[in-house]
C-alpha cells in the first residue's frame, strides 16, 4: 500500500512539475558559553515570498557542557513591511521547554520594539540560573534574521 502511494505521488509530481511546495528550513548557530555550556538557535523561514507580512518562529535550546539538553525558548513573531520602505514587529509570543527535570522554570518575557521581536527565559539549573536571550528582527525587504 505504502509503494502504491509512493508511485502514486511520483505520477502526480511528474504531471504537475511547476507546483508550489513551501517548506520550513532551519539555520542553525551554536555558541559557546566560557563555562563550557552551549546554545543552539535555530531560525525557521519559508521560501513563500509575501511582500507585506510574515509570521516566523526562532529557537534557542541551551545545553550543559556534558550535552545534557536543560531548556529552550521559542519566540513566535509576526512582521509587517512595506517593500524596499518600512518594517514593523507587530507581535511576539514566547514558549519555554523544560528538558531536564532538575531545571525549574523561573521567568519569561516577549515583547516587540520597531522591527524586532524579543524572548527572555530563565531557569535554575543545579544551583545557578541559565539564561536564554533570543530576538528576530524584519528588514524593509521581509529578510528575517
Amino acid at each position: 500500500m505504502k509503494k502504491l502511494f509512493a508511485y502514486l505521488f511520483l505520477v502526480i509530481c511528474l504531471l504537475f512539475p511547476k507546483c508550489n511546495v513551501t517548506t520550513a528550513a532551519p539555520n542553525y548557530n551554536i555558541q559557546y558559553l566560557e563555562n563550557g555550556d552551549y546554545i543552539i538557535t535555530e531560525i525557521y523561514t519559508s521560501d513563500a515570498t509575501s511582500r507585506t507580512a510574515t509570521s516566523k518562529s526562532k529557537k534557542a535550546s541551551y545545553y550543559s557542557q556534558d550535552h545534557i539538553f536543560i531548556f529552550s525558548i521559542t519566540i513566535y513573531a509576526s512582521f509587517d513591511y512595506t517593500y524596499g520602505v518600512r518594517a514593523s514587529a507587530t507581535s511576539a509570543n514566547a514558549i519555554v521547554n523544560i528538558a531536564d527535570s532538575s531545571a525549574v522554570f523561573k521567568s519569561k518575557n516577549s515583547y516587540v520594539s520597531g522591527n524586532t521581536a524579543y524572548g527572555t527565559a530563565t531557569v535554575l539549573y543545579q544551583g545557578s540560573n541559565k539564561t536564554l536571550n533570543i530576538n528576530m528582527s524584519c528588514d524593509i525587504y521581509g529578510n528575517i534574521s
